[in-house]
């Protein structure tokens, strides 16, 4: 959004410094700069709110999912987020890949175990 904002007033200076012939739609942007950036920052925000509506919120490490809210139904714990970020570290150092499902944060049973020594 903020990007798209940004070509609409700098797009010249852009297009210039890549070396590229602007395309046709630029030049209607640029041409009409206030409905351009009214549009830009509702149809951003509509989005992003959109995207923040569905609850979805996922780690991953290295391509390979930590933890999904979706499958749990919980915001992770910040101890247990280290954990199993740090099991997966370890895992890919092993040259192993993380087996699905396995390094995903469990509330009954890593909520209260984690020690200082597996945050730091």
């Amino acid at each position: 959004m903020l990007s798209g904002i940004g070509v609409t007033f700098w797009g010249d200076k852009v297009f210039g410094a890549l070396g590229v012939t602007p395309p046709e739609f630029y030049n209607s942007m640029k041409n009409n700069k206030m409905t351009t950036c009214m549009g830009l920052w509702f149809f951003g925000n509509t989005i992003a709110q959109n995207l923040l509506s569905t609850g979805a919120f996922e780690i991953y490490y290295d391509g390979e999912l930590i933890f999904s809210k979706l499958s749990s139904g919980t915001l992770p714990v910040l101890n247990m987020v280290v954990k199993d970020v740090g099991r997966a570290v370890e895992a890919k150092r092993q040259g192993g890949h993380l087996p699905k499902g396995k390094y995903q944060a469990s509330l009954d049973q890593d909520l209260f175990e984690a020690t200082e020594q597996d945050v730091f």
